[in-house]
């Protein structure tokens, strides 16, 4: 009946000041350190996903509402452990 994703106990929608206060919550109810959980990471996992699925930077840099797709690209980058696969799957060894 609303445009919200997420809604808080009164059904109105969700600041980012309780998005960080029910990660904090969740981190220490499951043992998880705090430093990996907190809003910006889930906006990094949800932009890894989208580019995984959705190979469109343009309408992710909307999404996340930057300017240009300049910074939408660090989205891009694999870590060495990522590289190595992608470089075995394409080379044959």
């Amino acid at each position: 009946d609303d445009d919200y994703l997420c809604c808080n106990c009164h059904g109105v929608q969700i600041t980012s000041k309780g998005v960080s206060e029910f990660l904090a919550k969740s981190a220490e109810k499951y043992n998880i350190p705090k430093s990996h959980l907190h809003p910006h990471a889930f906006r990094h996992m949800f932009a890894i996903e989208f580019l995984k699925r959705n190979n469109n930077i343009s309408l992710l840099a909307d999404l996340l509402g930057h300017s240009g797709v300049n910074t939408t690209m660090i989205y891009l980058r694999m870590s060495q452990e990522q590289q190595k696969t992608e470089i075995d799957k394409a080379v044959n060894w």
